[in-house]
C-alpha cells in the first residue's frame, strides 16, 4: 500500500499536479476522483489549473469578494471547498451571493431559485440539497402526485451524492481504523440525513403501502445518524463544527425532537423507547438557534418555529406567551432578511389572527396572495383563511365570495368548500342559495387522500344527510360550530364574540328544536360566555351538556367538547392545572362521532403536554390575565393606519405592559388596601346568592378576577 501512494505521488510530480496540502490519503482520494465515471463528482473543480486556482472569483454583482469569504480552509477537501463559514467556494459567488440565492425561495423568487440550484447542483453538494429542499416544500404545499415523485427523485440522487463524495474524503480501509471525523465528514453525513428524511416523509404521503414502510425504515435510520451528529458537534471539547455545518445540524435535530414531541402521549412513548428524541424544548432551542445563524436552513428554521407558534397553538394566553413574544422576534429578524416574503406573511397572519388584530391579520393574507400569485397553493392557503377571517368579522357575503372561488378552483375537498359556503349564505339570510350549496354536496363523493377519507368530507356529509330533508334545513347555526372547532372563538373580538352570542340566543327561539340541537347551543353559549370572561354563566351552560349525556345520540361531540372547556375554565379560575381542570381534560379524550376527535384530541395533548414541562418550555414567566388584555384591547386598526405597515412583520397596535410573576405579586399586594376598604361595598352590591355559591372555595385573586 505504501508503494502505491509512493507511485501516485510520483505520477502527480511528472504531470505537474500540485499534490494537496491534505494528507496522503486525501491525495489518493483527489485521484480516484478524477477517474471516476459520476459525473457529479468530475465536475468538480478538484484539478482545475494552477492559473484558474490563483484567479479571485468575482461575484454575481461583478464585485471582487474580500478573501475573508473565498478563502478554503485548510482542512477542507477540495470535492467541497468550503471556506472557514462552511459554505462552498463556487467561482463567480461570493459568500452573500450564496445566502442571497438560498433566500430566493421564500422572497417569492421561485423559478430565479430553481435556475440558481440547477447552475451548480451537478458540482457542488450544499445547492443539490437546496434544490431537493424547495422540491420538498412544493410538493408539501401542493400534494400532487407528480411533484411529490419529483421531490423524492431529487432527494434520492442529493442523498446518493453526499454518499460518493463521503467516500472519497473519508474512505474506509481493510485492517485499519476510520479516519479521524471533520467538518467535511459532517457536512455530507448531515446532508445525507436531510435527504433521508425529506424522501421519508414524502414516501408517508405517497399513500402506497410500500413506501410507508420504507418510510418507516428510512426514519429510523435517520434517528441512529442525528444521535450520533449530535454527539460529534456538540460534545467535542473543541469547537471544530463551521457554523454553516453547525447550523444544519441543529436544524436536523431540532426538527426531529419538535415533530416527535406532538405526538400523541402513547405513541410518543412508545417512539422515545424505539430512540426516538422527543425533547421539544430541545427542539424550539436548536431551531432558534439555526434560525439566528443566518445560515442556507435559516428560512426553514423559521418557519418551522413559526408553524408551532402559530399554527400548533389554537390562542395566545398567559400560559404560552412566551411563544407570541418568540413569534413577535423571528417577524422582525425576517423582515430585514426576507422582505416581504409570502411564506413569512401567511404565518404573519396567522399570528396576527391568535393576537385578535383580524384587520390586521386581513392585510397581512391580503399581501401574501399579491406578492405570490405564480404560486397558487399558497395562493388558496391565504384565501382559506381569509374565508374564516371574514366568519370571525361577521362578513359573511364576503365569506360566501371566497368559499365559492375555492370551490371553482380548488380539487382538495369540494364538499366541505360546499358546506362552508351553504353555512355563511345561511347566516346571511339566503336560505335558497343555502340550500342548492347543500344539495351539491349530495353530488360530491367523499375524497380520498393518500388512501384516507378527508375527514371535512365525512363530516359535512354527516350532516347534511341528517338534517337536509325535503327542502328543509333544520341545522341551528351550522357556522358557529365550524367555527367553534376550528378554535376561531379564541380569535374574535369582544363585539363579534357578542353578536354571536345573540346569534345563538336567537336560535332558541325556534320551534323545532330537539335535544341533540339544545346541547350544541348550550356548547357554543357556553364557549361565548367564556370567552366574553363570564365563567358563572358558562359554567351554566357547559355543565348542561355533561348532564344530557346519556340522552344524546347524535350529537355526541358535544360531551368531550364541553369537557375541555371546562378544563379551561377552571384553569383560568384556578389560575393553575387544578384537580378538577385535570379531570375534565383527561375526559375530554373521549371519542365521538363528529369526525374532527382528532383536532381535540391535538389540543389535549398539546395542553397536558405544556403543563407537564412548561418549566423546560420556560413558559413561567408571565402572569398577567392575557384573557382580558386580548379581549379589552380593540383591532381598530383602519386600512389608512395599515398602510404604514405594509411589508413589515408587526401587529401595528401598541403592546400592553407585561408583568412578571414578581411584580405581578407586588401589584396585588400594592392594592390590598384599597380592596379592603371597598369589600364590604363590593360583596353586598355585586355578589348574588348564587355568585357567593359559586365563589365559594376560590381564592380571593380569582375571584378579583371573575368579577
Amino acid at each position: 500500500y505504501i508503494v502505491v501512494e509512493y507511485c501516485l505521488f510520483l505520477w502527480l510530480v511528472c504531470t505537474n499536479q500540485q499534490p494537496s496540502s491534505n494528507t496522503s490519503s486525501n491525495t489518493s482520494s483527489s485521484f480516484n476522483t478524477s477517474s471516476s465515471p459520476n459525473s457529479s463528482l468530475t465536475n468538480m473543480s478538484t484539478f482545475e489549473s494552477k492559473e484558474e486556482h490563483q484567479r479571485q472569483p468575482r461575484s454575481r454583482s461583478g464585485r471582487f469578494p474580500s478573501s475573508s469569504t473565498t478563502s478554503i480552509s485548510s482542512c477542507s477537501s477540495p470535492l467541497l471547498n468550503l471556506n472557514d463559514n462552511g459554505l462552498p467556494v463556487v467561482y463567480g459567488l461570493s459568500e452573500e451571493d450564496i445566502k442571497d440565492g438560498f433566500r430566493l425561495f421564500f422572497m417569492n423568487k421561485h423559478e430565479e431559485a430553481e435556475e440558481f440550484f440547477d447552475e451548480h447542483k451537478g458540482s457542488v453538494l450544499l445547492f443539490a440539497m437546496g434544490k431537493a429542499a424547495i422540491l420538498w416544500l412544493w410538493a408539501l404545499l401542493s400534494q400532487e402526485d407528480e411533484a411529490i415523485e419529483r421531490a423524492i427523485a431529487q432527494s434520492q440522487e442529493t442523498g446518493e451524492y453526499a454518499q460518493r463524495v463521503l467516500k472519497e474524503i473519508r474512505p474506509r480501509r481493510w485492517f485499519s481504523s476510520a479516519p479521524p471525523r471533520d467538518n467535511d465528514s459532517i457536512h455530507c453525513e448531515v446532508i445525507s440525513a436531510q435527504s433521508t428524511l425529506l424522501t421519508a416523509t414524502l414516501q408517508v404521503l405517497s399513500g402506497k403501502l410500500i413506501h410507508k414502510v420504507k418510510a418507516g425504515i428510512n426514519i429510523k435510520s435517520v434517528v441512529g445518524k442525528y444521535a450520533q451528529l449530535e454527539k460529534d458537534a456538540f460534545e467535542a471539547e473543541e469547537q471544530w463544527v463551521k457554523p454553516q455545518t453547525l447550523a444544519m445540524v441543529q436544524f436536523g435535530v431540532g426538527i426531529f425532537n419538535l415533530v416527535t414531541s406532538v405526538l400523541p402521549p402513547r405513541i410518543r412513548k412508545l417512539a422515545s423507547i424505539f430512540g426516538f428524541p422527543t425533547d421539544r424544548a430541545k427542539g424550539l432551542r436548536f431551531l432558534r438557534e439555526a434560525f439566528l445563524a443566518d445560515g442556507v436552513v435559516s428560512p426553514i428554521a423559521g418557519l418551522a418555529l413559526l408553524i408551532h407558534h402559530t399554527t400548533l397553538q389554537s390562542g395566545f394566553n398567559e400560559w404560552n406567551y412566551k411563544y407570541k413574544k418568540d413569534a413577535q422576534e423571528i417577524f422582525d429578524i425576517a423582515d430585514k432578511r426576507y422582505p416581504n416574503s409570502g411564506l413569512f406573511h401567511m404565518t404573519h397572519g396567522r399570528y396576527l389572527r391568535l393576537c385578535r388584530h383580524l384587520h390586521g391579520a386581513q392585510h397581512s393574507f391580503n399581501i401574501a396572495i399579491d406578492v405570490q400569485r405564480q404560486w397558487k397553493p399558497l395562493v388558496d392557503m391565504a384565501i382559506y383563511e381569509k374565508a374564516f377571517l371574514f366568519m370571525c368579522l361577521g362578513e359573511y357575503e364576503e365569506s360566501v365570495r371566497l368559499w365559492k372561488d375555492l370551490y371553482d378552483t380548488n380539487d382538495w375537498s369540494k364538499i366541505f368548500y360546499a358546506y362552508m359556503g351553504a353555512t355563511c349564505h345561511l347566516a346571511a339570510g339566503n336560505d335558497d342559495d343555502a340550500l342548492d350549496l347543500f344539495e351539491r354536496i349530495k353530488s360530491h363523493e367523499i375524497r380520498q387522500l393518500h388512501g384516507r377519507e378527508l375527514p371535512v368530507d365525512r363530516f359535512a356529509s354527516r350532516k347534511v344527510a341528517q338534517y337536509i330533508t325535503d327542502e328543509k334545513i333544520c341545522l341551528v347555526v351550522p357556522h358557529l360550530e365550524v367555527m367553534f372547532v376550528w378554535a376561531a372563538f379564541l380569535h374574535m373580538r369582544k363585539d363579534h364574540l357578542e353578536k354571536a352570542k345573540e346569534q345563538v340566543v336567537a336560535a332558541r327561539r325556534r320551534e323545532d328544536l330537539n335535544l341533540e340541537q339544545t346541547a350544541v347551543l348550550d356548547l357554543l353559549e357556553g364557549a361565548l360566555e367564556f370567552q366574553l370572561g363570564n365563567f358563572n354563566n358558562a359554567n351554566t351552560f357547559l355543565s348542561r351538556v355533561i348532564a344530557k349525556k346519556k340522552d344524546i345520540k347524535k350529537e355526541t361531540w358535544t360531551i368531550p367538547y364541553a369537557h375541555f372547556e371546562l378544563a379551561e375554565l377552571y384553569k383560568t379560575i384556578d389560575r393553575k392545572f387544578s384537580e378538577r381542570a385535570k379531570e375534565h381534560l383527561g375526559k375530554a379524550m373521549h371519542k365521538s362521532q363528529h369526525n374532527f376527535d382528532t383536532r381535540l384530541h391535538f389540543r389535549v395533548n398539546l395542553l397536558q403536554y405544556q403543563e407537564k414541562h412548561a418549566d423546560d418550555l420556560e413558559l413561567g414567566e408571565f402572569s398577567l390575565d392575557a384573557m382580558s388584555e386580548t379581549i379589552s384591547r380593540s383591532d381598530s386598526t383602519s386600512h389608512h393606519e395599515l398602510e404604514s405597515i405594509e411589508g413589515k412583520f408587526d401587529d401595528g397596535h401598541e403592546e400592553t405592559q407585561l408583568l412578571t410573576k414578581k411584580e405581578y405579586t407586588a401589584r396585588e399586594e400594592e392594592e390590598d388596601g384599597k380592596e379592603e376598604e371597598d369589600n364590604d361595598i363590593e360583596s353586598n352590591n355585586n355578589d348574588t346568592d348564587e355568585e357567593k355559591d359559586w365563589f365559594a372555595g376560590i381564592n380571593e385573586g380569582a375571584k378579583r378576577t371573575c368579577l
